[in-house]
């Protein structure tokens, strides 16, 4: 044979292996070999119990046993289990298979030998409900990535890497955490914190609806969001080491800086956590090194002191009362809402100079058309882009801080009256409450305190000048619109004594004083509907420039000489020369507009 075909019969016979390797109809389980099947077969259906890891020189041994929904240690302290570590272990176990080498009859004591399960080099064993296995782990086999295994007598390969899950120490298998409870089951937090100086303080929270909400040292709504963050940052915190309590000095937790008391689905947890910065005399009153920075945590009903990290403590738990707070004040989205409503009970102040006694006004959704229309103090179809600015601002009037103390209590008189007040009426589609918000002007700060609290925020004061602007700022911009269905046949234009007619001629088009104008088409179509640029406020109130002129639209004529149904009067405020913007009218409306600049020119080319 010659050299260089060696290679390709090594590669050919190498295929050949693995293909006997991994097809699956050699003799089996039944005086057969070669057969694959789950590595704990017959314990797929059952809920494992027990867990059993012992190495082959006794100095790892660990019994776990299921209690209820967790897991504890039994064997060789009695404490709980690290419940990730077992659904690991177990998960692994579960996921793997296994392949029969050799059935218990035909295995020898050189085979047993051989395979390294002579003196395996340890054990595993799973316990269910009616059955248990027992795994004996062997040597590694020649197969890659494959170890021998023993399961009652029989000899199996199984996949390498079950000897590490032996290889765990005693505080790798206990349950590092100070509580017990998952975040989504905790329904009342109760935090007892002695701060550096004076008494201690008491923060309590309970879950309402679908939220937080503070019952200590006051009744205000929490931010969802910051509890339960507040939350995961308590329920991870996690030992160092751990020491039994038979030895632990009563003085220890004679006065905890923090306790902590939590109601979950695994019931209620009281904890307790020492000082967070230890003194010289406190270490050798415990028996520590005098620069000791340790901090420990004791559970009811846990034999065991924690040993915890000061510094990741004080980086999650040290941090005051008031970023528990909800920092949004309405129980829902603004635009969400139903009704809005804003007063102003306090007159002018804060408000443009010359508005005095601005009526509030009241928002009211359009439903599945979407937008909001004005309701009240005029039933008026809303405008976007103001209604935009206006719900940013409702929704930027975050809290910033809280007024406590003889602070709070003087702020509180401020509000007789407020400036502003803001109700908020849900949706249909919303689950949450009404919501009534006042608001006040101190200095350079804006004040908020919501309806049934005695709570005095301190709020974002950015927003304000939005919530302070006058009802028609919410108008729809729509200076003229013409009424009725009815074609347009006559635009009579009079400035003073001057005149000019516009008529729609059925052959020759658009005449104007009987000459043709062409171009009118396209100028009445953007009168039919007259954006403007911004609303001036209600018409009679208001102080206006010498009127121009006025454009009186007509529907057909019945007759010859005799002017057509009155299809509406739009009136002109301002010069003829120049390129100032005209303010315009309808006849009939309330608010007076003022046009842009464009439209001005185009209506300067219509007058006489």
């Amino acid at each position: 044979m010659k050299q260089k075909s060696l290679p390709i019969l090594f590669v050919f016979a190498a295929v050949l292996l693995g293909l006997y390797f991994l097809k699956g109809d050699r003799p089996g389980e039944n005086g057969e070999t070669g057969k694959r099947s789950a590595l704990l077969q017959g314990l797929e259906k059952e809920e494992p119990r027990e867990l059993i890891l012992r190495e082959r020189s006794g100095i790892r041994y660990f019994r776990f046993v299921r209690e209820g929904s967790g897991w504890r240690i039994v064997d060789p302290i009695l404490d709980e289990a690290n419940e990730s570590l077992i659904r690991t272990i177990l998960n692994s176990l579960a996921g793997m298979s296994k392949e029969l080498v050799r059935p218990k009859k035909e295995v020898t004591t050189g085979f047993l030998k051989e395979c390294g399960l002579e003196e395996p080099k340890g054990w595993i064993e799973v316990r269910g409900e009616r059955k248990r296995i027992k795994l004996a782990l062997g040597g590694e086999d020649v197969v890659p990535g494959m170890a021998f295994v023993g399961i009652g007598g029989d000899i199996y390969r199984a996949p390498l890497g079950l000897e590490s899950l032996l290889r765990q120490n005693l505080d790798d298998v206990r349950n590092p955490y100070l509580f017990r409870n998952r975040l989504e089951g905790v329904s009342e937090i109760l935090l007892d914190r002695r701060p550096k100086a004076g008494a201690r303080m008491k923060i309590r929270i309970r879950v309402k609806g679908y939220g937080f909400e503070i019952l200590e040292p006051f009744r205000a709504r929490a931010g969802t969001l910051a509890v339960r963050n507040l939350l995961k940052r308590l329920l991870s915190v996690r030992a160092d080491r751990f020491r039994s309590t038979k030895d632990m000095n009563p003085k220890l937790f004679e006065d905890p800086w923090l306790r902590v008391e939590l109601q979950g689905s695994l019931g209620r947890e009281k904890v307790m956590i020492s000082d967070l910065l230890p003194s010289v005399e406190k270490n050798r009153l415990l028996g520590l090194p005098d620069q000791s920075t340790t901090v420990f945590g004791l559970r009811e009903g846990r034999p065991y002191l924690l040993e915890l990290d000061p510094k990741a403590l004080g980086r999650s738990l040290v941090q005051p009362i008031e970023s528990l707070i909800d920092q949004v004040l309405w129980t829902f989205d603004p635009v969400k809402a139903r009704r809005v409503h804003l007063r102003r009970p306090g007159g002018s102040q804060g408000f443009p100079e010359g508005k005095k006694n601005l009526p509030g006004f009241v928002l009211e959704s359009n439903g599945e058309e979407g937008g909001f229309r004005l309701l009240k103090p005029l039933l008026i179809q809303g405008e976007p882009g103001p209604l935009s600015d206006l719900f940013q601002a409702l929704r930027h009037l975050r809290v910033q801080g809280l007024l406590q103390g003889e602070e709070g209590k003087k702020a509180l008189g401020l509000f007789q009256p407020p400036d502003l007040e803001i109700r908020l009426v849900p949706g249909p589609q919303v689950r949450a409450p009404e919501v009534r918000v006042s608001l006040k002007r101190d200095g350079k700060r804006l004040l908020a305190r919501r309806d049934g609290e005695s709570l005095v925020f301190v709020v974002d004061a950015r927003p304000f000048p939005y919530l302070r602007k006058p009802w028609w700022t919410y108008a729809e911009r729509i200076a003229f619109r013409l009424l009725g269905t009815q074609p347009v046949q006559e635009v009579l234009v009079e400035r003073g004594s001057h005149k000019v007619l516009f008529r729609a001629d059925p052959k020759k088009g658009w005449l104007r004083d009987g000459t043709p104008e062409p171009d009118f088409q396209d100028s009445l179509d953007s009168l039919k509907r007259l954006r403007a640029a911004l609303p001036l406020g209600p018409f009679e109130e208001l102080s206006k420039p010498p009127l121009l002129a006025t454009l009186r639209f007509f529907g057909p004529a019945p007759t010859q000489g005799r002017h057509g149904k009155n299809l509406g009067v739009l009136t002109l405020y301002g010069s003829l020369k120049g390129d100032d913007p005209l303010l315009a009218h309808e006849q009939g409306a309330p608010l007076l507009f003022q046009l842009s600049k464009g439209r001005s020119r185009l209506l300067r080319t219509l007058l006489p």
